[in-house]
């Protein structure tokens, strides 16, 4: 049966009509709303300036530690989360009256500064088991919510450009007021891994960097995200999802590939799995580095004591 001019106009019109709503499904609908689940706010709050929660140190109390609390704005709109830990803040149970407060550990005795970055969608509760490694050992801690996480403002995370400038006005802040004890060094996971290398590539004042699984480049970060979170591909997935992501978030960091990647500022580990340690992204910062201060470690799963010892080791020198 032969279909009429009409029918087969109708029949093309409809065809249109369904590529359409699924080109505008995959590139527009799709990628806006991944872009929300992953560069979002896990919370689903944002946070204001007129709305921050109150800063407090709930975890680290309990676990032996009252860390003075610190709000630092870094941009005009991210005002971070701070907890800032010194030998001398230990927790007093009032009603052991057993407890004593320790010896006094004086300035001049300090073995150096740490700050701890937690990873991507995680707070700053994430790395509390660092904490007293370094803490016992005469070390200041310093561990803050980065942007758009736990109580800091901000309603999309940036993909570490963004984080390395707000960890290089921190360390400025923190200067000023005479409370970085040096050496300085910088321990970071994920996102905070990637704005360790990143500041420490600007800001001298950081001499060490032990970065665990970083993305090192926005094209790696990409990769890893999609199959952390089973996303689909489609045709000019990057590019269109950066299109999204900075819709949404207004941020302009530029898109860094695996081309760009530039050399580390410090002495710098990278921790990462076997996989990754062999991947392009880890070889082209190995290319880019100077010998001396680059070296890789490998990341074992379910490992948590021994990447403590390797945390430690390094930043300690032993």
């Amino acid at each position: 049966m032969k279909l009429s001019r009409q029918t087969k106009e109708i029949i093309q019109t409809v065809a249109v009509l369904l590529l359409v709503a699924a080109l505008i499904l995959l590139y527009i609908v799709y990628p806006m709303s991944n872009v929300k689940d992953t560069m979002g706010r896990s919370d689903g709050v944002e946070y204001t300036i007129d709305s921050l929660p109150p800063n407090e140190a709930t975890a680290w109390i309990e676990l032996g530690w009252a860390p003075d609390t610190l709000r630092v704005e870094t941009d005009g709109l991210t005002n971070l989360a701070v907890l800032y830990a010194t030998p001398n803040h230990r927790a007093i149970d009032s009603t052991d009256t057993t407890s004593t407060l320790p010896p006094e550990v004086p300035d001049d005795s300090l073995a150096g500064t740490v700050i701890l970055l937690h990873g991507d969608g995680q707070d700053r509760d994430s790395v509390i088991a660092w904490a007293p490694m370094f803490l016992n050992n005469r070390h200041v801690v310093v561990a803050y919510d980065q942007r758009a996480s736990g109580r800091t403002t901000g309603a999309y995370r940036g993909e570490g450009r963004y984080e390395a400038d707000d960890l290089d006005a921190l360390i400025s802040w923190l200067d000023l007021r005479g409370m970085i004890k040096g050496p300085l060094s910088v321990v970071g996971r994920g996102l905070g891994a990637e704005a360790a290398i990143l500041a420490a590539q600007e800001d001298q004042r950081i001499e060490k960097v032990i970065a665990i699984e970083p993305y090192l480049s926005s094209e790696e970060m990409l990769h890893k995200k999609r199959q952390d979170n089973g996303i689909f591909w489609f045709p000019l997935y990057n590019t269109v999802t950066w299109f999204w992501y900075e819709m949404r978030s207004s941020y302009a960091a530029p898109y860094r590939d695996n081309e760009s990647i530039e050399g580390v500022g410090c002495q710098t580990v990278i921790v990462a799995d076997a996989e990754a340690l062999q991947g392009e992204a880890i070889a082209r910062l190995k290319e880019a580095s100077e010998a001396p201060w680059f070296s890789t470690q490998e990341l074992f799963p379910n490992d948590e004591a021994g990447l403590q010892q390797k945390i430690f080791g390094f930043i300690a020198g032993c």
